[in-house]
């Protein structure tokens, strides 16, 4: 007979594994001496060693292996046993398939949401066309985060840029606000308009921006800001107007709200009818 040590030796099994498996009862020594509680096992142990081994190495949990050791003595008595663990692989990989795609859309949206440059001054721009995914529901704007993650999980790699609001209103409403949640994207995402989102090109159009740092409840100063350079120019509103959230909550942690970064966007035309 070989002592357990043999026995690792052998198997490449360490003496804690070899005894894991004895009290799991998968390879129990053939005879344990009495006095010193010695193990030894006969040179059949090393063969079942290796074969638990490789149904290990497959997957099969330690009551799963002793259930094949006890039915099984040919390759084709495991069959049965082998479809079913290539079931919960398959089933294993989707799981972990869309956990990465998860993991992949927040570290996205960590890393764009990384030193934005915030900045109070007021400034006319250019807005170029993009391609935008987004979903327009009514609501309070304290709801708007629902949407933005359907939205991401069924845009996903196709984003392209950080999220951004459009506002249909042209005033503020407290409840039942038309706004439209969504993403720049790549390419238009396949399926989305069963799932009511709509992929479409925003256009081109000139603006008024303003880089807004602090809580979403203190938009209302920079819209003042933003409102008042208007009028100051005969400048007319156009809608929607949009919020670009370059640095908000992130898809785990909630974040400081005083280091939020939001450019406020007021699409215009030049209003001739004073002058």
């Amino acid at each position: 007979m070989y002592s357990i040590g043999k026995l690792s030796l052998m198997t490449r099994l360490s003496v804690k594994t070899l005894r894991h498996y004895h009290e799991a009862g998968i390879l129990v020594p053939d005879h344990i001496d009495e006095d010193s509680g010695y193990r030894y096992y006969r040179p059949t142990a090393v063969e079942r060693a290796r074969v638990i081994v490789q149904l290990r190495d497959l997957g099969f949990g330690l009551q799963q292996i002793e259930n094949i050791l006890e039915d099984c003595e040919e390759d084709q008595d495991v069959i049965a046993f082998l479809e079913e663990r290539s079931k919960q692989i398959e089933a294993e990989l989707k799981a972990l398939q869309s956990r990465r795609a998860n993991l992949a859309l927040i570290l996205d949206h960590a890393r764009r949401m990384r030193n934005p440059h915030a900045t109070g001054a007021v400034v006319e721009k250019v807005l170029p066309a993009f391609l935008f995914c987004g979903q327009r529901k009514p609501g309070r704007w304290d709801q708007i985060g629902s949407l933005f993650g359907a939205v991401a999980r069924r845009a996903g790699r196709h984003i392209a840029g950080p999220a951004l609001s459009l506002c249909y209103d042209g005033f503020y409403k407290e409840d039942d606000a038309d706004y439209e949640a969504g993403f720049p994207i790549r390419r238009v995402v396949p399926g989305a308009a069963q799932h009511g989102i709509e992929c479409r090109e925003l256009p081109e159009q000139t603006a008024i921006t303003l880089l807004h740092t602090g809580p979403y409840t203190e938009l209302g100063r920079s819209y003042e800001i933003v409102l008042a350079y208007m009028d100051q120019r005969n400048y007319e509103m156009q809608l929607p107007t949009r919020e670009v959230y370059l640095k908000g909550p992130g898809m785990i942690l909630r974040g400081n709200p005083a280091k939020y970064v939001t450019e406020i966007q007021i699409p215009f035309v030049k209003n001739n009818s004073g002058t």
